[in-house]
């Protein structure tokens, strides 16, 4: 068994790696971005061995593993999540997998914390997946601040956000020499 993200292995061959977090991997930690923007990142399974399974792809630019996560007036956009043949891909700007026994690939860690989310005034869009946001936790929905959000892909079961702005295309342009005070 390949454990979470990973592909099953055959008798003879490894299955695939699981790419996690294009830019940021949280394990357990505290995570604060501010003013900051995530563009372009990808996160991809690998290829499984000789009839295995391919890992799956999450989190194009922030993968969050049973962590503190907060994010405020950001853009994470334009990030990709791609799966090898049989994994899964989701979570093109963040995936956030709650994991409060550290179950996951035979783990254990009794005294295991729930993630915490402080995600205001960003903006989540663009990506290659079906939802710009995933997390992913036992007991939808997940707990935490959710506020002025714009995000265009997101399953409604999993959080509520305050002040929801939308989900229309922000109609943002690549990052690039615009003619600011940063070349």
């Amino acid at each position: 068994i390949g454990g979470f993200g990973g592909g099953n292995g055959s008798a003879s061959y490894g299955g695939g790696g699981a790419g996690m977090g294009g830019a940021i991997f949280n394990d357990a930690g505290s995570l604060s971005v501010v003013n900051s923007t995530f563009t372009a990142n990808s996160a991809s399974g690998g290829t499984g061995g000789n009839a295995a399974a391919g890992g799956s792809g999450f989190g194009g630019a922030i993968f969050n593993y049973s962590a503190a996560l907060s994010i405020l007036s950001s853009t994470l956009a334009h990030n990709s999540v791609t799966a090898a043949s049989g994994g899964a891909a989701d979570g093109g700007a963040l995936y956030s997998f709650d994991d409060r026994n550290c179950g996951a690939g035979g783990n254990t860690c009794p005294n295991g914390s729930a993630s915490s989310f402080d995600l205001e005034s960003s903006i989540f869009a663009g990506s290659s997946a079906a939802h710009d946001i995933v997390i992913n936790t036992d007991n939808p929905p997940a707990a935490g601040t959710f506020s002025g959000l714009i995000v265009m892909a997101r399953d409604a079961t999993q959080f509520t956000i305050a002040n929801f702005i939308g989900n229309a295309d922000p109609q943002l342009s690549p990052v690039g020499n615009h003619g600011g005070w940063t070349p």
